[in-house]
């Protein structure tokens, strides 16, 4: 799975960022039936985060009816919780499952998925402002400018800083997700080609009449000895 789907609405929840980053993994981990088997330790371990903030943060999912929790016993005792995500209604963005991997911190990932939100799906590219950014994730300006910096230095996203170019004023900075430039692969020309096909036709040759002469010596080898003699 490369990516998976998180809706446009999960911002209207105002959901901490551990919270979020939470969600998100939860909804990165679901099966077909929207349910998850999980513990504590495994969504601290994947969110980067310690068992006791996974568990706070299950809790204001439940609160905010987000998530269901079903608890699961067996014969030791309890046994990992069993979560079914709620499916929320409207559009929706995508996130590559692989950002867990990272260790991203709660707040810069939060962050990262409301300019990915605002991304078009053609360009991929957004033009959020900071304030913006702080209102819809409900953490201060300043740390915002930190989660971009952040994003930017580990190449999650990459920035570029537009003004107007007759007051020369700031305008609102562009977003786009990172890529690797790929170089244009140049066209060749018809002179290039008949030159190539003419060097791979003259090595064949060569490499032929090579393996002929080879033939020719194994072939005296053998049979410039004569007849046995026969008693």
């Amino acid at each position: 799975m490369r990516f998976f789907k998180m809706a446009n609405c999960i911002f209207n929840y105002s959901l901490s960022p551990k919270g979020f980053i939470v969600y998100s993994y939860l909804i990165s981990r679901m099966n077909v039936l929207q349910t998850i088997v999980i513990s504590y330790q495994a969504i601290a371990e994947a969110c980067h985060i310690d068992p006791k903030t996974a568990c706070k943060a299950v809790d204001e999912l439940t609160s905010r009816e987000l998530i269901i929790k079903e608890h699961r016993y067996n014969i030791i005792g309890y046994a990992k919780n069993k979560y079914t995500v709620k499916k929320l209604a409207g559009g929706w963005f995508m996130v590559e499952p692989c950002i867990f991997k990272s260790e991203i911190r709660p707040t810069d990932f939060i962050v990262y998925c409301y300019i990915r939100k605002c991304m078009d799906g053609k360009h991929e590219e957004a033009f959020p402002s900071l304030s913006s950014i702080a209102q819809n994730t409900r953490i201060s300006r300043s740390r915002v400018a930190v989660a971009i910096r952040y994003l930017r230095e580990f190449t999650y996203i990459n920035r570029v800083k537009r003004h107007y170019k007759k007051t020369r004023a700031y305008r609102h900075n562009r977003y786009m997700k990172f890529k690797l430039k790929q170089k244009k692969k140049e066209a060749r020309s018809l002179k290039r080609v008949s030159f190539i096909q003419k060097l791979l036709f003259e090595n064949y040759c060569f490499l032929i009449s090579i393996l002929k002469r080879i033939g020719k010596i194994v072939k005296l080898f053998f049979f410039s000895r004569g007849s046995p003699d026969i008693s």
